[in-house]
C-alpha cells in the first residue's frame, strides 16, 4: 500500500469490545462505539475514526467525555 488509506474491520475489530468495556467503566454507564481503524503508510502510530454515542436518556457530559478520552489516550 503506497500513499493509500484503507479502513479495515469496521464494526468488528478485535479491540472494539475492550475499548467499549474500558470507556463504560470510566463513564460509569454503558458506552457503545463504532471503531474504524485505517491502514495508513506511517512509520509509527495509527489513524482511527471513532464515534461515541450515549444510549437514549444517558448523558456523558463534557467532563466525563474528557476523562474517558484521557484514559484511552
Amino acid at each position: 500500500m503506497n500513499e493509500g488509506l484503507t479502513p479495515y474491520s469496521i464494526g468488528r475489530h478485535r479491540h472494539q469490545p475492550e475499548m467499549a468495556q474500558e470507556l463504560s467503566a470510566v463513564a460509569g454507564e454503558p458506552v457503545r462505539l463504532t471503531f474504524a481503524p485505517h491502514l495508513v503508510p506511517l512509520s509509527r502510530g495509527m489513524e482511527a475514526t471513532i464515534y461515541l454515542a450515549p444510549e437514549d436518556g444517558i448523558g456523558l457530559n463534557r467532563d466525563r467525555r474528557g476523562v474517558a478520552w484521557r484514559v484511552c489516550y
